[in-house]
């Protein structure tokens, strides 16, 4: 719907305008070829975009375990949907114009160093003491 995001050409390579699959398929020898290397950085930076936030999550709460049969369960239908979105995700981004993948890349990219971001504050909020006492203290008001 964008009319100038369809109209533009990144770095002289890519329409974005166009879809890879086609251009692969359609036009390999005259320059097609070119879009299996935009599949292969934004296909895997969707995956990582979803993953990162997981693996920063499992780092910071090691000790957090899913007890029971139910929860296990709950976690393996959450891996199952969250596959198949991933392969959904990777079917759209080729077979639709190039520009849905490159806002997809990006939109990947901010929400890792946001996840990032998140993380690191998370990790300096609890190594810092931020209990009542020492704010109080801080600001010179005693409990009593």
């Amino acid at each position: 719907i964008v009319r100038p995001l369809k109209a533009c050409v990144l770095f002289n390579i890519w329409d974005l305008g166009l879809s890879p699959m086609t251009q692969i398929f359609q036009s390999f020898t005259d320059g097609g070829w070119v879009y299996i290397f935009f599949l292969l950085i934004v296909i895997p930076t969707q995956f990582l975009g979803q993953k990162v936030p997981q693996w920063l999550s499992a780092k910071r709460n090691r000790q957090a375990k899913t007890v029971g049969t139910a929860n296990n369960e709950q976690m393996k239908r959450g891996k199952t949907v969250g596959l198949v979105m991933n392969v959904i995700m990777s079917v759209i981004a080729a077979i639709s114009a190039c520009g849905i993948g490159l806002y997809w890349f990006f939109s990947s990219c901010v929400s890792m160093l946001q996840s990032y971001i998140v993380h690191k504050y998370i990790l300096y909020k609890r190594t810092t003491k931020s209990n009542l006492d020492e704010q109080l203290d801080k600001l010179g008001i005693s409990k009593t």
